[in-house]
């Protein structure tokens, strides 16, 4: 029997076009784009749901906004969004997402002439400098460049060293920017993409003295970052001046930061509803462990909880590559004969993706 219609549930064109994720794209589109884009989208889903089957999650209003803010967009041509279910969250594998006011900011000013990036590196060290508590800072073009930039000095390389110690949600530690300053290192260099939850870019922080003489080089002049890393940069850091502020706003500390009760939650509602897919012989919560940090340096695993798939019909590989192959985009691994979904790095608003995948592999 199918459920009864979800059509009063669904919001209108004008509730999704008011929501926030969608604000932030239409300001620069055609109207007629929009309304065309938008009407088609919830006649989509309204046809989605006529064939629904019992049990089926409604998505949020937020989730349907996401989704209608892709479909404004339009559909890329080059990279697309993945749900990465391995776990890892900072690896050389993976760009994390920056946060939503680190993305207007660069929208804000890709958009429009600016000037050249010499007031945003001085925003940038200066924030860094007061974060931290060095002496002085430098921003560079990528973490790869400030690491030929120190190799004659004795630099600290923290290649994912942030301004929060993931120890404080029961991970383990990974010592600040501020720790390794003032333990009296010279010269620190990390990469804005990882506990920063920046941009990818160098970083390099430490006594003012040695940072001048870097940049006294004679290339110096050309491995500065650019200006639209360096405003997500001096967004992203700007949030640090409101701790409490942090896990809600940057999303890398929202995925580190998650409690195992809520990850607990979500694997074991997740799994019912995967278990019922066509493609899925079995769908088990399990409590385990993940590595979720893979730097140059060295690799940490953390308390996690995942859903290990036996698919129906196909073999792990598969399984593996078919996922890899949805729209979005899924990425899992393989481990002790099955395949897993770590929702570690998850964020909850693919949820309902993630179940809609399983499908899509048969």
């Amino acid at each position: 029997m199918k459920p009864e219609s979800h059509f009063p549930k669904l919001p209108s064109v004008s509730e999704l076009l008011q929501h926030p994720a969608v604000e932030k794209v239409v300001d620069r589109m055609n109207q007629s784009t929009i309304a065309q884009r938008a009407t088609g989208f919830l006649a989509e889903l309204q046809t989605s749901w006529r064939d629904a089957s019992v049990g089926s999650v409604m998505p949020s209003l937020g989730q349907m906004a996401e989704g209608l803010a892709q479909r404004l967009m339009g559909k890329p041509d080059h990279a697309a969004p993945v749900i990465n279910a391995t776990g890892e969250i900072c690896s050389p594998r993976w760009q994390a997402p920056l946060a939503d006011a680190a993305v207007q900011e660069m929208l804000r000013l890709a958009g429009e002439f600016h000037e050249p990036a010499s007031s945003l590196q001085q925003q940038a060290s200066a924030l860094l400098c007061e974060l931290t508590g060095a002496e002085s800072a430098w921003v560079v073009s990528s973490y790869r460049v400030a690491t030929r930039l120190v190799q004659d000095t004795e630099a600290e390389l923290a290649q994912y060293a942030g301004l929060i110690d993931p120890l404080e949600f029961g991970l383990l530690a990974v010592p600040t920017l501020t720790a390794r300053v003032t333990a009296r290192a010279e010269l620190v260099v990390c990469d804005g993409a990882g506990l920063l939850g920046g941009p990818s870019c160098g970083i390099i922080v430490g006594r003012r003295a040695a940072v001048e003489r870097l940049q006294q080089q004679p290339w110096s002049d050309v491995v500065g970052a650019e200006s639209l890393p360096l405003v997500a940069l001096v967004s992203t850091l700007s949030t640090y001046r409101m701790p409490d502020q942090v896990i809600h706003r940057i999303p890398i500390w929202q995925l580190l930061s998650a409690p195992r009760k809520n990850l607990q939650q979500r694997c074991e509602r997740l799994a019912t509803l995967i278990a019922e897919s066509d493609t899925v012989a079995e769908a088990v919560p399990t409590s385990s462990k993940s590595t979720w940090y893979v730097s140059d340096s060295m690799q940490l695993a953390g308390p996690t909880w995942a859903i290990r798939l036996l698919p129906d019909g196909q073999s792990l590989e598969q399984f593996v590559l078919s996922l890899e192959k949805s729209v979005p985009t899924v990425v899992a691994h393989i481990a002790d004969n099955a395949v897993w979904l770590d929702l570690r790095s998850v964020f909850p608003r693919w949820d309902q993706q993630l179940v809609a995948a399983m499908q899509s592999t048969a």
